[in-house]
């Protein structure tokens, strides 16, 4: 392979790298913010991971504890490689309950309206 050609596959890759976890922390931001809450638990439990889905919660339920959020966070942030998959998951066993509209703080279909609207914020931020 020439330097050129490497040159350009070495800024394809970043820029799908950056383009991949800007899109991962947005959605997972989105979610956190208008996650209904009552005690945080499902608010906590929005966590990013890479390559496989997460099988963990944001601790105990009615106990939020946002360090595997955190961590899944700074996992994506900083180990990120092109080409894998990124997942964010909430393992919560009443999310779907809350997304089909069960809380009056959060229309239903609200996951998919705020992952949309990460699409959106991270499309017209990358295009300037």
């Amino acid at each position: 392979m020439s330097a050129e050609l490497e040159k350009v596959m070495a800024d394809l890759d970043a820029r799908v790298r950056d383009g991949v976890v800007d899109l991962a922390l947005e959605v997972t931001a989105n979610l956190i913010e208008k996650t209904p809450v009552q005690y945080g638990f499902a608010r906590a439990s929005w966590i990013p991971s890479i390559g496989v889905h997460t099988q963990a919660t944001g601790g105990a339920e009615k106990v939020p504890n946002s360090a595997a959020q955190q961590s899944g966070i700074a996992l994506v942030a900083s180990s990120y490689q092109p080409y894998a998959p990124v997942y964010v998951t909430n393992n919560v066993r009443y999310i779907g309950r809350l997304n089909d509209g069960s809380s009056t703080q959060a229309p239903a279909g609200y996951v998919q309206t705020e992952i949309a609207r990460a699409v959106k914020t991270v499309s017209q931020r990358r295009s300037r």
